[in-house]
């Protein structure tokens, strides 16, 4: 049986069980804003009110004490009580959490707030809806076995040291829509040797110390990466434009080393941006948009459940085709 309990404050220390309980409106008139706890899955949620102090406009996931290793939050939790849909995981709310291993974010999340995964270190895979707009500074501060992450098309934001120490990062692919990325958003990421752009290279910040010659103080991708000497190869479109950096070098900030180059406008939905032969496998790595699917005859096709970009070894003898189906 599904328990509910609202928290009307810490100082009064009032208590309604799910018996008691009444719409969350009927709590608007109390200052101290009402904490939802979900016993059953451990999550924990409170409703944002708009500007006249009373209506619900939106639900914040704010903390998760469960003991499950894959965890999938609901857009509307325990029925849709708030009247709201959930739109933001809150700040710290799975902060240094060693137990979750994957997380399903729903859709109508727009943001992703600072330090919200801070310390996940088991964390390998989230899915992150097409509604989410910002990755706030050190969310995934880290995570250091995360190892599959997507980014859909309507971000538009990555915080400072958002993905810093997710060292098994290895390929990600950015949307069109991102024009802003923090510094430090990849630092220690040494496996990440792989970053394809859909769109212009977003901008990125001042940095840090100062520069003489102000054209090299925004936009640089060596703040993004950080000190830490990782080949990465950034990948354009042809038609965008890309970042533009002198290879310098200072006495506490190295620049990363970039390989950059342009794929071709036709390049098809599917490709590998990178195939090696190993132990009689072929493995790659592929980049793809919408759904992957595969097939042994062309003829019949079966969905792969994954992300994109996608590591996969197939054993040189056989024959495996891959294409990708529209989301839309």
């Amino acid at each position: 049986m599904r328990s509910l309990t609202y928290l009307i404050g810490v100082v009064s220390g009032l208590f309604f069980t799910s018996a008691q309980a009444q719409s969350v409106d009927s709590f608007s008139g109390l200052n101290e804003i009402p904490l939802l706890e979900d016993n059953d899955v451990g999550l924990s949620y409170m409703p944002t009110y708009g500007s006249d102090g009373t209506t619900v406009i939106g639900v914040r996931v704010v903390g998760y004490s469960g003991s499950e290793k894959e965890v999938v939050i609901s857009s509307e939790p325990f029925g849709g009580v708030f009247g709201a849909a959930v739109d933001t995981i809150a700040l710290y709310a799975f902060d240094n959490n060693q137990t979750i291993e994957s997380v399903v974010i729903p859709e109508g999340v727009i943001i992703i707030e600072a330090c919200a995964f801070h310390g996940c270190t088991n964390l390998k895979k989230v899915v992150l809806p097409k509604s989410l707009e910002k990755i706030e500074g050190y969310a995934f501060y880290d995570c250091k076995n995360l190892e599959e992450i997507n980014l859909e098309n309507k971000l538009e934001l990555i915080g400072e040291g958002a993905f810093m120490r997710c060292s098994k990062l290895n390929a990600l692919i950015v949307p069109e829509s991102l024009q802003f990325l923090g510094r430090n958003s990849f630092f220690d990421c040494p496996d990440l040797w792989h970053i394809y752009f859909k769109g212009n290279a977003p901008y990125v910040p001042t940095l840090d110390f100062p520069v003489t010659d102000p054209s090299l103080s925004w936009n640089t991708p060596s703040s993004v990466f950080g000190a830490m000497p990782t080949i990465t190869h950034v990948h354009y479109l042809e038609g965008t434009t890309g970042w533009k950096e002198t290879p310098q070098t200072w006495v506490h900030a190295p620049w990363a080393y970039l390989d950059t180059w342009t794929l071709p406008a036709n390049e098809p939905e599917v490709f590998v941006p990178q195939k090696m032969v190993k132990d009689g496998k072929v493995e790659m790595t592929l980049v793809f948009g919408g759904t992957l699917q595969s097939s042994t005859n062309l003829k019949d096709w079966e969905p792969i459940e994954t992300v994109s970009p996608y590591l996969v070894s197939v054993p040189t003898a056989d024959k495996k085709f891959y294409r990708a189906v529209s989301s839309e």
